[in-house]
């Protein structure tokens, strides 16, 4: 990568705004497991709906990933497990998960 670019209004107090744009170093060569990420311009996401969400968030024992991981959960806004997050979730994101422990 030559260049890492985060949100100009990432907080790491409540981690709103958590997204960043990397720039490669050379062109990205597609083939049938890499591809480019799509934007979704769906203005709501129905709950239930399942997601592909990636990150280095905190792994079943409470520390952070050192390598990027993902997880398929279902969408779930409004539900009362995105509620349990209390501070840490805001309406500025998207909160997927089923309450196994596998969220985003």
């Amino acid at each position: 990568a030559t260049q890492w670019i985060m949100h100009p209004q990432y907080d790491t107090i409540n981690v709103n705004n958590d997204i960043s744009l990397i720039k490669l170093s050379s062109p990205l060569t597609t083939s049938s497991t890499i591809k480019y990420a799509a934007l979704d311009r769906t203005p709501s996401i129905p709950n239930n709906t399942p997601m592909i969400v990636s990150g280095w968030g905190y792994t079943e024992q409470n520390v952070a990933s050192s390598k990027l991981r993902k997880v398929s959960v279902p969408m779930c806004a409004g539900d009362p497990y995105c509620s349990q997050h209390g501070s840490f979730y805001s309406n500025s994101m998207i909160c997927a998960g089923d309450g196994s422990g596998r969220d985003a």
